[in-house]
């Protein structure tokens, strides 16, 4: 259940038109009462590697700031290096702290265009 302001989803398809099947899905969801969104990602094994994650996350990103969110947060298991690489690669600003098998992961966003006090709010 997307509603295109809280909560976004971008999926990943191959095969032909009409035909294809999701590969791959990025998606964020808004934290009540803040400008930040949690984001998680989900790529076929097969696919992974290929930098679909890289690419949905900027995707996401863009969408994002387009609707004053402030940044992400994230919550990746320790054995995911690859998902962190994304992060990493995709913002210099990324702040990760590991707490009980799990990073947290904070990723402000560098160059958000300026919003309305009721673009926040919303």
């Amino acid at each position: 259940n997307i509603d295109y302001q809280n909560t976004m989803s971008v999926v990943g398809l191959v095969g032909p038109k009409g035909e294809g099947h999701i590969v791959a899905e990025g998606r964020y969801v808004k934290h009540s009462g803040s400008a930040w969104a949690d984001l998680a990602f989900l790529i076929d094994e097969e696919y992974q590697g290929l930098g679909v994650a890289t690419y949905l996350f900027q995707l996401l990103m863009r969408v994002a700031k387009d609707r004053c969110l402030q940044g992400f947060t994230a919550d990746v298991l320790v054995g995911n290096k690859a998902m962190l690489r994304v992060f990493e690669k995709g913002s210099s600003k990324a702040e990760v702290h590991m707490e009980e098998g799990v990073y947290s992961v904070r990723i402000p966003f560098e160059d958000n265009l300026v919003c309305s006090i009721e673009e926040l709010e919303n």
